[in-house]
């Protein structure tokens, strides 16, 4: 799950904070603090990984989606929460693009992975039907929710993250 945008959000202005770190998963929010402090984006290895997404807002989508429609009494139903997959290089380029649209140029620099990971492409083709089926439909793509960020990061918090988004530890 990436973004901290809903409607609520939007309406109220109370936003949620922006979890970014060197290592545990918030790649996406980990580039826009790069680009927004103006460090290279790290991409780890060679970038072509892949993994799944789906906004906050959307996620929300997905819990209402689940309750008013629970599976029978006698069926058990596992559903892969997600809507997009992409590929680190591919999230780096959306992030690049955002930041060129805001008039900050901002450089990809692939270092070696700090994680055990696999960073080769391979396959991975998660299943999204049961989801579709229930009646999800996509309402904030990845590129809204890059844009939002950008708009909504509190430029202060920027100076305490530049500590937190380059590897320091090694899980090798």
């Amino acid at each position: 799950m990436y973004g901290n945008y809903t409607p609520e959000i939007e309406q109220y202005g109370i936003h949620s904070h922006l979890s970014s770190d060197e290592s545990f998963g918030t790649v996406i929010n980990r580039f826009i603090v790069q680009a927004l402090i103006g460090t290279p984006l790290t991409i780890y290895g060679n970038g072509d990984q892949k993994r799944c997404f789906l906004a906050l807002n959307d996620s929300v989508q997905c819990l209402e989606l689940f309750v008013d429609n629970p599976p029978e009494d006698d069926e058990m139903r596992i559903v892969n929460q997600l809507d997009e997959v992409y590929n680190m290089n591919q999230l780096a380029e959306k992030v690049v693009n955002v930041a060129y649209k805001q008039g900050i140029d901002v450089k990809v620099q692939h270092i070696d992975t700090p994680r055990e990971e696999n960073t080769d492409e391979f396959y991975y083709n998660p299943l999204t039907d049961t989801l579709k089926g229930l009646g999800f439909k996509q309402t904030r793509t990845i590129e809204d929710e890059i844009e939002f960020a950008f708009r909504h990061i509190n430029r202060d918090t920027l100076e305490q993250l530049k500590d937190v988004v380059m590897p320091k530890i090694k899980w090798k």
